[in-house]
């Protein structure tokens, strides 16, 4: 049995991010994260509604929540009832909410330093800081800057700029020559 769906607002540290927690599992492990509705397309029908309702930079799915950036944060009491209303009609319909990516589908092109950098921080890094609550994943490497997203304990945590710097940026430095820089991104 059910029981009834919920959906409760947090603030993030983020003013322009929303946290939307349901009591419902989107997904088992990991996280799924869009910048546009065309990159959601196929993969989340939830997200390209979301998308639709305009002036939303981003979405995030995790395990029970949902993260909404908006464009312009002075939106927020006109979006987040809509968001609230898209999400709840969603679920409750029953539709597919988010179908997680083949996590290497989007790095199937990288150049040899590239996946040398993925290859160090998925088998490295990752599991390091996952010890500690966090999560640290591979976006680009370009122009001799490596980034990175930092996520759960990581994201806003004092000690992770020193972490970014003094361990991941000094491993890949040894490792991977072109790597200049270890940048992280909101």
């Amino acid at each position: 049995m059910q029981h009834e769906l919920d959906i409760s607002l947090e603030f993030t540290p983020n003013p322009k991010t929303l946290k939307y927690c349901v009591n419902r599992r989107f997904l088992l492990v990991g996280s799924e994260y869009f910048v546009s509705a065309e990159e959601a397309q196929g993969h989340s029908p939830l997200a390209v509604k979301l998308f639709a309702l305009g002036d939303i930079s981003a979405i995030m799915f995790g395990a029970d929540f949902v993260t909404v950036t908006l464009e312009d944060p002075s939106r927020l009491r006109e979006l987040n009832r809509q968001i609230i209303d898209t999400i709840r009609s969603h679920v409750e319909a029953g539709e597919v909410v988010v179908t997680p990516r083949d996590p290497d589908e989007r790095f199937q092109n990288l150049d040899a330093a590239s996946q040398q950098i993925r290859q160090v921080i998925e088998d490295e890094v990752r599991p390091a800081v996952a010890q500690d609550g966090g999560d640290i994943v591979f976006e680009r490497f370009q122009d001799g800057k490596v980034f990175v997203h930092m996520k759960g304990s990581c994201a806003g945590c004092p000690s992770s700029q020193a972490t970014l710097k003094d361990g991941i940026e000094m491993r890949l430095k040894a490792l991977v020559p072109e790597v200049q820089e270890v940048v992280a991104l909101v």
